[in-house]
């Protein structure tokens, strides 16, 4: 499992996303409200990216999958990205401290590599194939 790269890049994306949801300033997956339940955006993304990340990882058999899911990962993350950086930039509040939003910047570029090592596994297998 992890002789492929694209492994390796998933369990650093893994790490950084778990070491992004403990350096979160609000450490509550949900908050419980009399009327209902209310969930914390940034930590359900994070807590997300985890058990993704995990899934994902072992996925070696089936690659296609893992690549769907690989992609699945990368919109999350883009998506939280855009929406810390749109508090940051209107709200002039930064809900993250400098570890977590790093965290999130190195999972992207993690993700990035694992989705280019998966490609090309693909495509050289897809060439062995066309070969016999």
């Amino acid at each position: 499992m992890f002789q492929r790269l694209q492994s390796v890049f998933i369990f650093m994306f893994v790490v950084s996303s778990f070491f992004g949801y403990t350096y979160l300033p609000e450490k509550q997956f949900f908050i419980l409200n009399f009327s209902s339940f209310k969930v914390d955006f940034y930590s359900f993304f994070m807590i997300f990216g985890v058990i993704f990340g995990f899934a994902t990882l072992f996925m070696f058999k089936n690659r296609t999958r893992q690549l769907f899911f690989l992609k699945i990962l990368f919109a999350c993350q883009l998506l939280l990205l855009i929406f810390s950086i749109y508090n940051l930039i209107h709200f002039k509040l930064l809900l993250y401290n400098n570890y977590s939003l790093l965290s999130i910047i190195f999972g992207i570029v993690f993700l990035l590599l694992s989705l280019k090592y998966l490609k090309k596994d693909i495509d050289l297998i897809n060439s062995i194939d066309r070969i016999r």
